[in-house]
């Protein structure tokens, strides 16, 4: 186990190890593939009835008040 700051680590992307327990690949394709999946649902994404229901209920519950 390390004794070290794991914030700190996180913060500046530095951590103190062995090269051994580096990582030895950066994944380059599977970041592009999840970057594609995430953008493509997010410029596709379907609107539902739920989400016009909640915005027109949140419109008449402030101007019943």
């Amino acid at each position: 186990m390390h004794r070290e700051n794991l914030v700190r680590s996180m913060v500046a992307s530095f951590k103190i190890a062995e090269p051994k327990e580096g990582i030895r690949r950066s994944y380059l394709w599977l970041r592009i593939i999840i970057l594609m999946g995430i953008t493509t649902y997010w410029i596709d994404y379907p609107e539902s009835d739920l989400m016009t229901t909640s915005k027109t209920c949140g419109a008449n519950w402030t101007s019943q008040s």
